[in-house]
């Protein structure tokens, strides 16, 4: 099968007008891009929340409390995060087309401080500490552009075709034109740790990996010396920009 022709673009005008086929779409894709093997969260437990991969089926009694599993990411309820999402100050959605539907998205917003983001997105006080310390180490004290969530169906015709990249640099591209500095969180088992370094973005937390081939390879070294207590294999990056 030929592949597609593929747009990558910016959603212009009001976020919060996108049509409910769109977001459907991008929701469909959000689902798809989270059910592998890099996060494995295609089904979840009702009672504790653990994630389930790609291998489970909704409806089927979950390995920890045997309570059936429900679809991780049902479309309505991911429909709402997303425009949640898209509310926030600065808010910018880019996405991923070809002549048929939506393939990918990327989405990135401004919060107003390191404290800021690390109160919502870490639950220890410990790593609060440790996330506004990194970021100030590397100049980052005041509003800054946030990297959020990337997804691309996990396909052929999409997939290995440079858009990540792609998605990257209109994130960073947004970022200096607003004059702040970026920041990506992700994990070491994501397709955007390695993407987040060819951009030239900083780590400064988390464990530090190295590409060997076809390989991801572990060093054993930690950015900044600092592990994430919360989830070991989560890292942070960070970019500023020049004058």
């Amino acid at each position: 099968m030929k592949n597609p022709e593929l747009r990558v673009e910016r959603v212009e005008g009001d976020l919060q007008a996108i049509d409910l086929s769109s977001l459907l779409q991008i929701a469909a894709v959000y689902a798809d891009a989270f059910k592998w093997d890099e996060w494995n969260e295609w089904t979840k437990c009702p009672v504790d929340g653990k994630f389930f991969g790609a291998t489970t089926s909704p409806g089927e009694p979950s390995a920890c409390c045997n309570e059936p599993l429900q679809l991780a990411y049902p479309a309505a309820e991911t429909v709402e995060y997303i425009q949640c999402e898209l509310t926030r100050p600065e808010a910018s959605l880019f996405v991923l087309k070809d002549d048929e539907q939506i393939a990918g998205f990327s989405w990135a917003f401004k919060y107003a401080s390191p404290g800021v983001l690390a109160r919502e997105k870490y639950r220890t006080d410990q790593m609060r500490e440790r996330v506004v310390g990194a970021l100030a180490g590397v100049g980052i004290t005041g509003s800054l552009y946030y990297l959020s969530e990337t997804g691309i169906l996990k396909d052929a015709r999409y997939r290995g075709r440079g858009v990540s990249n792609d998605f990257y640099r209109l994130r960073l591209e947004r970022a200096q034109a607003l004059g702040l500095p970026a920041v990506q969180r992700t994990t070491i088992n994501s397709p955007m740790y390695m993407t987040a370094r060819s951009a030239g973005m900083t780590q400064v937390i988390g464990p530090i990996v190295e590409q060997q081939g076809n390989d991801r390879v572990v060093t054993g070294n930690l950015a900044g010396g600092i592990e994430d207590s919360e989830l070991s294999p989560r890292v942070l990056f960070a970019t500023t920009f020049g004058d």
